[in-house]
């Protein structure tokens, strides 16, 4: 989350990792049945905005599918999730997007 001042937190690469995956931890746990895990916690570097310096990190889960009335209900855990922790969310194509506030 970022502070008021707007002025960005700076992390290290093993700490955003670890909130990385531990908010899908938490979001996958906002439902119930058999998930998938596939996060690739090595990580690749990036050169975010030029900087040269930085890690990369991909993951997702997965579980079998849900009812219309199940999906709803967690698309809206997931955006409060996501609105509580500082980040704004929009839905494009039926698809949740976040970006950072």
């Amino acid at each position: 989350m970022l502070p008021d001042d707007g002025k960005g937190v700076t992390t290290t690469a093993d700490e955003a990792r670890t909130e990385f995956f531990g908010l899908l931890d938490d979001i996958q746990a906002m439902a119930p049945g058999d998930w998938v895990n596939e996060d690739i916690p090595a990580g690749g570097y990036c050169n975010y905005q030029g900087t040269g310096n930085g890690k990369q990190f991909a993951g997702g889960r997965t579980t079998g599918p849900l009812s219309v009335m199940d999906r709803e209900t967690l698309r809206q855990k997931v955006e409060q999730f996501y609105e509580a922790r500082g980040y704004s969310v929009s839905l494009i194509n039926r698809r949740l997007q976040t970006s950072s506030s």
